[in-house]
């Protein structure tokens, strides 16, 4: 799977190849220049109709047409144009729009916004159909059909790559949060959360084994109702179920004193050690005293002998 993760995520280099290279080492990836030149064939005028989205051009157009029809050509302006076999392309279909000039393969002006209208000389029922096209410009690389359509399908592989590449990228970083959980948002010191820590510190030693655990839970889920939430002690062991499932009695009350007795002494202690801290904290900055903190989750820390 990792190595599958990592194969997705490499395909965004031949992507952005694709898409936004034109040449490697001077090979041009997509020959010529994109004319983007389209055509549709009106069936009503019998005619076919070729665009451009390069604007004002010169240009030769070579025309693969189905069938050995004889055609007529002109612009929508209305400038007509010269037609003739193309004399490169033998005789299957070819022909080749110019402009009207002693010339062979003289290039006409294409302006912006303008059609070619490309007519059959007589007339026909069927609806024509464009094959093949060439394109040959003045000062611009020739274009074609055969070279739009590998422009067309090397933005689409690109795309692909693109998206495939998306989805290693987001697989590689969910695996990334399984691995590495995100760590609990920090807390502000409080009094509060110093009596919660106090509270999951009581642990009861003097029952059995096989009950120290319920009853350790019990006693910490009576003193949070009692000492955060001002409960009665009576009514924090009603809404508490009772080890072993009994009822509250004289036994559960001696167990709930027992927890406040050890929430004291840990009280008690806290405050002996932040006295000697205030007492250490207003001493002098020159020839103060080393203070050791005790506790139980921290161990007095020894200097070491000069």
């Amino acid at each position: 799977m990792k190595t599958l993760r990592k194969f997705l995520m490499i395909l965004a280099v031949p992507a952005a190849v694709l898409y936004g290279l034109k040449e490697i080492g001077g090979t041009p990836l997509y020959k010529g220049d994109d004319v983007g030149l389209a055509w549709k064939a009106q069936a009503n005028t019998g005619k076919l109709i070729l665009t451009n989205d390069m604007g004002d051009i010169t240009c030769l157009l070579r025309l693969r047409m189905a069938g050995n029809a004889d055609y007529r050509a002109e612009l929508a302006n209305g400038t007509v144009l010269k037609t003739s076999k193309s004399p490169d392309q033998g005789d299957e279909g070819w022909i080749e729009v110019s402009a009207v000039s002693p010339n062979p393969q003289e290039k006409f002006k294409w302006p912006s916004g303008s059609g070619v209208f490309i007519l059959p000389a007589a007339k026909q029922t069927a609806a024509m159909h464009l094959a093949d096209w060439e394109i040959f410009l003045t000062d611009k690389h020739p274009d074609s059909l055969q070279r739009a359509t590998w422009r067309d399908r090397g933005f689409k592989f690109s795309l692909a790559f693109f998206v495939l590449a998306l989805i290693g990228g987001a697989l590689e970083a969910n695996e990334r949060l399984k691995e590495k959980p995100l760590e609990p948002a920090q807390r502000p010191f409080t009094a509060q959360t110093l009596v919660e820590a106090m509270i999951q510190n009581v642990v009861d030693h003097e029952s059995p084994a096989d009950k120290a655990a319920a009853r350790t839970q019990w006693m910490r889920a009576v003193l949070t109702k009692v000492v955060l939430e001002n409960i009665s002690p009576l009514d924090a062991m009603a809404e508490n179920q009772m080890p072993e499932n009994q009822t509250p009695d004289i036994n559960h009350k001696i167990l709930y004193l027992s927890a406040m007795a050890k929430l004291k002494r840990q009280s008690e202690n806290f405050q002996q050690e932040l006295s000697r801290l205030s007492d250490r904290l207003k001493q002098p900055f020159f020839n103060a005293k080393p203070f050791p903190i005790t506790g139980p989750s921290e161990p007095t820390r020894k200097r070491p002998e000069e």
